[in-house]
């Protein structure tokens, strides 16, 4: 696959607080559940040590600019003595355009969340292919 990304796409992020901050308001990630995502990533990159670039892609090149994407997120975490890069992405898929058929959404349906006892509860929910989180 060619790639016509170019350079003025990528762009240095002022820290990974930054990025761990905009990832974890667009998943709705509550504080427990974050911190168990960013531990085990800190386990395999060091997020300290780590310079942290995004991924704007103009609305032609961008691999998420089909129709129904409500928004998406591209972040590249690197570091340089470990010689580790770690890329997460995301993307919004309105459940409309999937119903339609015209989404590749590998995942859709509703999961809330016990207040109880924090866990979540799976309701009506239905998985293409095999689920990222199980």
């Amino acid at each position: 696959m060619i790639s016509n990304a170019t350079g003025d796409e990528f762009s240095r992020e002022s820290s990974v607080d930054f990025a761990v901050n905009a990832v974890n308001s667009s998943l709705g990630l509550p504080a427990n559940k974050s911190t168990t995502l960013w531990e085990g990533i800190n386990n395999e990159i060091q997020l300290n040590d780590s310079i942290v670039y995004s991924y704007n892609p103009d609305l032609e090149s961008d691999p998420y600019g089909e129709d129904g994407t409500l928004w998406s997120f591209n972040y590249f975490f690197y570091n340089v003595k470990l010689k580790r890069i770690l890329f997460i992405t995301c993307k919004a898929t309105s459940l409309s355009e999937h119903y339609s058929g015209n989404s590749d959404l590998g995942f859709y349906g509703n999961i809330t969340l016990d207040n109880d006892d924090d866990d979540y509860i799976e309701d009506d929910v239905r998985y293409q292919g095999s689920p990222i989180f199980g």
